[in-house]
């Protein structure tokens, strides 16, 4: 897939930096590490799986230049000391031995840090605060910028030693240097405040500083609010005035959006096409001619391509995607891209989580967000069938996972598709992306098939139903199955999909021989079916088929029941009329039956 893909597996070098590829994880807060502010063991298995996954360069989560002071989170890395180094260079260890690049984003909270957590009084270039509502700030002095320019340089020169191949200067997104830099924040009369040039100052200082600790050959990512989305804030065309004072010492632009007050652009809402925000990556790249990242909701492999041949960025960014999937390179440059948990930008897990009450991050798409798939090396021991009714995104999830680990599993749906309330959300305008969620679970690739299917069934004759399921068997490797008039049966690598569109009758299933075979009892002929094979049919059948009549038209409605080594047939009309098909193999049956649609009256 690299051949459709090929400018995202394209090398990028910065100074002494190369990147296998232009995937960039974007840094991400997480509150999985210590409260002591170090880094965790469970925060470096989180990067690792993102490592394994084939991204190109990770950037760390904002550390703490300054603590508690300007620190955003209760448990939000810290790089203000030296006694961090270990942990941190066991992270960038374990990331390089994966074969990616690592770097970190150093960052002072200012007004966005809270008293409650700090114990402090935030601090800010005025007394304005970072959101309606929030705390007021105290304006830091002269002096005080000075020290804080002091503590960036500190925090690069660790991030060095700790063996990050780059660092990042957050100012954006309300924090400390986007303070200075908004109109809206920045109310001062001093040096610091008023032109552009002006509140573009402390900035500046920051990005000179950490350039004289790092040397000449180590990167310096900087991220900006390009455009703040707010009345009276920086536009575009007032980031690119203000880039001029800060371009000679970056090597590349990180382009993000938005402030505090307009958090619905810097994390993006959903309804926001891919990659919506690359045209403000393309302006900064023509007017600095300098490396640029873009991001926002891009999910889909082409929308990334697209991007970088169009010269509009020369890196893609992507946080919320690779929580949900880490795996989202690799299953691009290896042809899985059908199998990719999309982020589907809820904004739940991640952002309400650690924002709204402070706890680590979740995912709704993907529930083990720090190990990843790590729970399939643990199989189970002994048989064990699962069933799970409802095909909700928890119900889907929860058969997904047990087929995973090895059990036989049964997913039970009244409804003839999946989703739940989900697939009804889906249905709103700006919900769309919600629809995804049908197709999150590769373990349901070929239940979409049959979705579909089950939709236009009503307009396709016997022939073009039959081409239909034999598509999906030969592309899927699935056996698709109506069953009894009443819905219908998919069986994909041990997960086996039910649909019964009414509830009248609870079907009951036995022991199963494999996944791939399932027992459905008819209560009308079970009896029946059980009686001429001895009592032994009900442990051992494989399947109950309804087929409308063979090629001769010699049956009118009959029932087939596929056992491991024959194949009955029994008419509707006269359970004693009954054709016997001896020495079939397993599984199979007779090329001379035809599936028929179920039984609306049923």
């Amino acid at each position: 897939m690299k051949k459709e893909y090929k400018h995202i597996f394209e090398p990028f070098t910065v100074r002494r930096m190369t990147m296998k590829n232009r995937i960039m994880m974007t840094p991400m807060g997480t509150n999985y590490g210590e409260s002591s502010g170090e880094m965790s063991f469970l925060h470096i298995n989180y990067y690792e799986q993102r490592a394994k996954g084939g991204v190109g360069l990770i950037m760390v989560e904002n550390a703490s230049v300054d603590s508690p002071e300007g620190s955003n989170g209760t448990t939000q890395l810290r790089i203000d000391q030296d006694n961090y180094l270990p942990r941190l260079f066991k992270l960038t260890e374990t990331v390089h031995q994966h074969g990616a690049c690592i770097g970190i984003q150093i960052n002072h909270a200012g007004a966005s840090a809270q008293s409650k957590r700090t114990n402090m009084q935030p601090v800010s270039a005025s007394d304005i605060p970072s959101k309606a509502g929030g705390e007021i700030p105290r304006p830091l002095s002269k002096d005080e910028i000075m020290r804080i320019v002091k503590k960036y340089g500190e925090a690069a020169k660790r991030a060095q030693i700790a063996g990050f191949d780059t660092v990042e200067i957050h100012g954006g997104h309300s924090y400390l240097l986007s303070q200075f830099l908004s109109p809206i924040t920045n109310k001062r009369t001093d040096e610091f405040g008023g032109s552009l040039e002006n509140r573009a100052r402390f900035t500046r200082l920051v990005i000179e500083e950490v350039r004289n600790q790092v040397g000449p050959f180590f990167p310096i990512f900087l991220r900006v609010s390009a455009d703040e989305f707010m009345e009276g804030g920086n536009t575009l065309e007032d980031c690119l005035e203000y880039l001029k004072y800060l371009e000679k010492e970056v090597d590349v632009f990180d382009v993000s959006c938005g402030l505090n007050g307009s958090i619905q652009y810097q994390i993006d809402a959903n309804h926001f096409p891919d990659g919506w925000r690359s045209y403000m990556a393309k302006a900064v790249k023509e007017r600095f001619g300098k490396p640029c990242v873009t991001m926002g909701n891009i999910r889909d492999p082409h929308v990334a391509e697209d991007i970088l041949a169009r010269g509009d960025a020369d890196l893609i960014g992507m946080g919320r995607g690779l929580i949900a999937d880490p795996d989202w390179v690799n299953k691009v440059e290896f042809g899985d891209v059908c199998d990719i948990r999309k982020c589907i930008s809820c904004n739940i897990g991640c952002a309400g989580n650690r924002i709204g009450i402070n706890r680590p991050i979740r995912c709704t798409v993907n529930p083990n967000v720090p190990d990843g798939e790590e729970y399939k090396k643990h199989k189970i021991t002994k048989p064990c069938n699962v069933v799970v009714i409802g095909g909700g995104t928890a119900g889907m999830e929860a058969a997904c996972t047990a087929a995973e680990v090895g059990c036989t599993t049964f997913l039970l749906e009244k409804k003839p598709y999946l989703g739940g309330l989900a697939t009804e959300i889906s249905k709103i305008p700006d919900k769309k992306r919600l629809a995804i969620l049908n197709g999150l679970f590769y373990s349901l690739t070929s239940a979409i098939f049959l979705c579909l299917m089950i939709k236009y069934k009503y307009y396709l004759d016997t022939f073009l139903l039959g081409i239909a399921m034999l598509m999906g068997y030969i592309v899927f490797g699935a056996r698709l199955v109506l069953i009894g008039g009443k819905g219908y049966v998919i069986d994909v690598n041990g997960l086996t999909v039910i649909w019964f569109r009414k509830w009248k009758r609870f079907y009951r299933w036995d022991e199963f021989l494999t996944a791939r075979k399932y027992m459905v009892s008819a209560p009308q002929v079970n009896r029946e079916a059980v009686a001429e094979c001895g009592g032994e049919l009900s442990t051992n059948v494989c399947s109950l088929i309804p087929v409308r009549s063979n090629r001769r038209g010699e049956i009118s409605q009959a029932w087939v029941l596929r056992h491991p080594f024959k194949v009955y047939v029994f008419a509707f009309d006269s359970f004693h009329n009954q054709i016997k098909f001896e020495s079939l193999r397993r599984g199979e049956i007779s090329p001379d039956l035809e599936d028929q649609e179920p039984d609306e009256e049923e």
